[in-house]
């Protein structure tokens, strides 16, 4: 099926835009990660978060080429269809929909066990409510899903700047902090744990058709979002390390509250809720970029039918698949960690596979070194958790395979 760009119903400029982009990309993880980085090399982990936040523009400025060049709210699958061909397009959609299916469900399991925690409700029920009111939120039309990301957003960035002048709050009561040391190659350690919290604008090119004026405000938006994600994350990263032992742990923010507040009980309900918060904004951007990928990459007809602009099919089978894994990995008892070590390479490969598109179709030098460096920065990641290359490994395998298979029968056909 020869796919076209699809025409939507633009209502997002840079500052509504860069809201719905920072949502799927900040998620729980901030309040986690910061502590779990610190844990592994002390006060050097602020030096890892800075390496990560740099490390990552490269990529953000080959999906804003790209999305501008190939507006289509297939984004990166549709991408690939134009550089490689149908075994690119295959490809990339396998790896996507490999990725999609283990961390999102894991993103909502994650917040289903912060309520599990704090208010005794088991976690795949937090779960699946999640999934099911970020599912519904999305069948509003475009411009009320716009609203929905840009409150949500909003209230997100309000919980956060709470949570860090509460850090600083602490910090300024301390007797003592933690100084900050010069970096060392040590700082490099927590790398590929850090750079994962960096993940979720390779949904972001399939925005790109819902932007008005997407070649001046797309940029722009991924631009802002960047800039909000490394000051969040820089801030957070800098009170835990600054915190010392204490506070370089799985829930370094629950000491900050419990600090505060003076009673445990009520922080871990703050903290629970605010996660629920960030989890809820992210999995509302996630659902409706996927289901917008798969209205356009999918060829099953029923998926495009629209109502109000909103893949109303596309979105209701996105969630409704989300909340099937939720139960299933519950019943089956899956670890949360291995869903998510599989979905962040994934999601990791993805990221190079976007660069390699750019280097096939690169109109100057300075897109090509852009490409290059991506592409390096992508296999140097890859290859320091080999372990983690068997799930994308074999969806690689099976994707060539089928699509070999079908080539050969449509030649026989012939």
């Amino acid at each position: 099926m020869a796919l076209t760009p699809d025409k939507t119903h633009p209502q997002l400029g840079p500052f509504s835009g860069a809201a719905l982009i920072f949502n799927s990309v900040l998620g729980a993880g901030i309040l986690v990660l910061p502590g779990l980085a610190a844990a592994k090399i002390g006060a050097q982990s602020f030096w890892s978060w800075l390496i990560a936040a740099f490390t990552v523009i490269p990529f953000l400025i080959v999906f804003s080429i790209l999305a501008i060049r190939y507006s289509s709210a297939g984004g990166i699958i549709y991408f690939a269809q134009r550089a490689f061909g149908p075994i690119g397009k295959n490809l990339t959609l396998a790896l996507m929909l490999g990725a999609t299916i283990l961390g999102l469900p894991s993103i909502a399991l994650t917040g289903g066990y912060y309520l599990q925690g704090a208010f005794f409700l088991p976690a795949w029920i937090g779960a699946c409510l999640i999934l099911i009111t970020t599912t519904i939120a999305n069948l509003f039309s475009v411009k009320g899903a716009a609203r929905i990301g840009t409150y949500s957003s909003i209230s997100v960035m309000t919980f956060l700047l709470l949570l860090v002048l509460s850090g600083g709050w602490t910090l300024y009561h301390m007797s003592s902090v933690t100084a900050l040391p010069p970096p060392t190659f040590s700082a490099l350690s927590p790398f590929s744990l850090i750079f994962f919290a960096f993940t979720g604008w390779e949904f972001a090119p399939g925005m790109a058709d819902n932007f008005k004026n997407p070649a001046q405000n797309f940029p722009l938006a991924m631009a802002l979002s960047w800039l909000l994600a490394f000051f969040f994350y820089g801030l957070c990263a800098f009170i835990i390390m600054k915190g010392g032992p204490s506070y370089w742990n799985e829930h370094p923010f629950l000491e900050v509250m419990n600090h505060i507040l003076g009673d445990r009980a009520l922080a871990q309900k703050v903290v629970a809720l605010g996660a629920c918060l960030l989890i809820w904004a992210n999995l509302f951007t996630l659902i409706w970029s996927l289901s917008r990928i798969v209205s356009q990459m999918i060829p099953f007809r029923p998926l495009v039918i629209e109502r109000n602009g909103i893949p109303f099919i596309a979105v209701t089978i996105t969630g409704g698949t989300m909340t099937t894994i939720v139960l299933l990995t519950t019943l089956f008892a899956i670890p949360l960690s291995t869903l998510l070590s599989s979905a962040g390479m994934n999601v990791l490969l993805i990221y190079g596979i976007t660069a390699l598109i750019l280097e096939r179709t690169s109109e100057n030098m300075v897109q090509r070194l852009t490409a290059s460096f991506a592409i390096l920065l992508a296999v140097i990641l890859a290859l320091q958790e080999p372990s983690h290359l068997v799930y994308p490994v074999i969806i690689t395998a099976a994707t060539i395979i089928v699509s070999f298979l079908n080539q050969k029968r449509t030649q026989d056909k012939q």
